[in-house]
């Protein structure tokens, strides 16, 4: 019998390419979908390894190293991964709206937004934080995977006036965002028992 087609080759289907007869009497169907890209897919897996990163990590943390205050971020280590996860829908937006050529709506003050949602999620707990990591990491690399070359190569001005592609924006901002705050988060730990 055929191997059924990967994962990663499946969820990317326009089409339906039925499996061979003994997997359908199996019970299996699989969609197959044609990769839209394939720097698109690259990119949505780099994130997925760095997201897949995070949760391995958070899955570990105890109670006491979830609420060890984070000198570098101002806030403790379970809001700053409530903040990595809430990051996801806010740039995988941004991202996918300049992908398709539409303007983003005015930029709010980034510290005071910060501030405030430090204040609303204080008490988040590793479970709801885990489930944001996963759903907005999976929403998030959805999208990456259904853009095109083309998209990818679009420019957009930064919120810090820089002209990037989106491939950059993919790369210096979200990805860069988790990455970086996922830093903060490790060095906060480094020593702290569980």
């Amino acid at each position: 019998m055929r191997a059924p087609p990967s994962r990663d080759t499946c969820h990317r289907a326009s089409l339906v390419d039925l499996c061979d007869e003994k997997a359908c009497d199996e019970g299996a169907l699989w969609i197959r979908l044609p990769s839209m890209s394939e720097r698109a897919d690259a990119l949505a897996g780099s994130f997925d390894r760095a997201n897949a990163q995070v949760v391995s990590f958070v899955e570990l943390l105890s109670d006491r190293q979830w609420r060890t205050w984070c000198e570098q971020e101002g806030r403790a280590v379970g809001v700053v991964v409530y903040h990595i996860a809430a990051g996801y829908l806010i740039l995988g937006n941004m991202i996918d709206a300049l992908a398709n050529g539409i303007p983003l709506p005015a930029q709010t003050d980034a510290e005071s937004f910060n501030a405030r949602q430090a204040e609303e999620h204080a008490n988040c707990t590793q479970i709801e934080a885990l489930d944001l990591l996963r759903h907005n990491g999976g929403h998030v690399a959805a999208m990456l995977r259904g853009l095109s070359d083309e998209q990818l190569e679009r420019t957009a001005i930064s919120p810090r006036g820089r002209t990037l592609t989106i491939e950059d924006a993919v790369e210096r901002g979200l990805v860069a965002h988790l990455s970086g705050h996922f830093e903060t988060v490790q060095e906060a730990l480094h020593g702290v028992a569980d």
